[in-house]
């Protein structure tokens, strides 16, 4: 019965080589996220967002429950 096993084993390596090979995992990185609010100065703001930052802010305390 242990031969059976090892079999199985050996066989279950191999596939677990095969699909690295074919599809190898990415290192899921997580960055900062920006603070535009910050990073921007007001005229700049706007020409990224098309929103000055008070009618951002304004909007973003709007829909802060749905986000």
């Amino acid at each position: 019965m242990a031969g059976l096993f090892e079999v199985v084993s050996e066989d279950d390596e191999e596939i677990a080589d095969y699909l690295r090979h074919i599809n190898p995992r990415r290192l899921h990185v997580v960055r900062e996220r920006p603070n535009h609010f910050l990073d921007w100065d007001d005229h700049d703001f706007f020409n990224r967002f098309r929103l000055s930052k008070p009618t951002a802010e304004r909007i973003i305390h709007e829909i802060a429950e749905n986000i």
